[in-house]
């Protein structure tokens, strides 16, 4: 499960929400043209070394999300581009898993954290690039606010996020400490998980405590960047979030709510200005107001007999 973070002015860091990126990634793993490996095992390493850091494909897995792309009123012709792209992209993510992650111990292998890093922001910066390319103005002002939102604090690594807040020549070393330690600790991990494991075949038990352990290693990375961003750039951070946007949605397996279907019955929909009491108790006045009703003509007859009775 990933988390989804906000700064706080006070010292402490707060998380707001949690969501669902990575059951996005599974789900987008079965598009067409995506080979599922050895049992499929073997992408589930690779889905592993995605949560390392941001993440090279994000971006792009995260503008697959049909909730995303309805925010965003993307047109038919961008969907069709964005798709090719997500193609493209899990091709060349998935030779590069092959190449350095399963490639050996050579000058791209896991003794090479910063080459592998190194390859990873590049397969990223081109996914930027060409999804620059697609989207209007508009749409990538929203769009890179919703990626803001699911990298948290993490984002104050990248340099264009850095400038913005303002972050100072030493607070810029902190952070990329902080990020190279978290890094090189998910590496480890990960590097020990393919020593007991053969061509990425891993259980599923074994993946989900490697993912649990890795994402413990970025709670703690986040932990210690609180302590590096003044109040000043922490609201500023806040305020660069965006209008909420409910990242729950980019789980698949999430129920829709927000999004349920328009053309569902109105009288299904309770009114919004009765609660379940309010509600039972005007269903108790319409019930007696009913009764009332139907008992009012015997009424009147009885009196009318007993009137009529007086006067004879």
């Amino acid at each position: 499960m990933n988390r989804v973070y906000t700064f706080r002015v006070a010292a402490s860091l707060a998380v707001v929400v949690l969501s669902a990126v990575a059951p996005f990634s599974r789900a987008r793993a079965q598009a067409p043209g995506r080979d599922q490996g050895a049992s499929g095992q073997t992408e589930s390493l690779a889905g592993l070394a995605r949560t390392m850091g941001s993440g090279p494909q994000a971006p792009i897995t995260i503008l697959m999300a049909p909730a995303v792309q309805r925010e965003l009123k993307l047109t038919d012709a961008q969907k069709h581009k964005i798709f090719g792209l997500s193609v493209s992209a899990t091709q060349k993510q998935r030779d590069q898993f092959q190449s350095i992650f399963l490639g050996g111990d050579g000058a791209g292998g896991m003794n090479n954290p910063q080459g592998m890093l190194a390859a990873r922001d590049g397969l990223r910066r081109e996914n930027d690039q060409a999804i620059s390319r697609i989207l209007e103005d508009s749409q990538k002002e929203r769009f890179n606010q919703i990626v803001l939102r699911t990298e948290g604090p993490l984002a104050v690594a990248r340099p264009d996020v850095a400038a913005k807040l303002g972050l100072k020549d030493t607070q810029r070393q902190y952070v990329q400490s902080i990020m190279t330690q978290m890094q090189q600790n998910q590496f480890l991990l990960f590097a020990r998980m393919r020593q007991g494991a053969a061509m990425g075949q891993v259980g599923p038990g074994q993946a989900a405590q490697l993912r649990q352990m890795m994402e413990k290693a970025r709670d703690g990375a986040v932990q210690q960047l609180s302590k590096v961003i003044d109040a000043k750039q922490k609201a500023a951070f806040n305020k660069m979030l965006g209008e909420p946007f409910d990242l729950a949605k980019l789980d698949p397996d999430a129920t829709p709510k927000a999004d349920a279907d328009p053309e569902a019955p109105a009288a299904s929909t309770p009114k919004p200005s009765q609660d379940p009491v309010t509600a039972e108790a005007s269903a108790d006045e319409a019930s007696t107001s009913e009764k009332a009703a139907k008992s009012s003509p015997r009424s009147a007859r009885k009196k009318g007999r007993s009137k009529a009775k007086t006067t004879q």
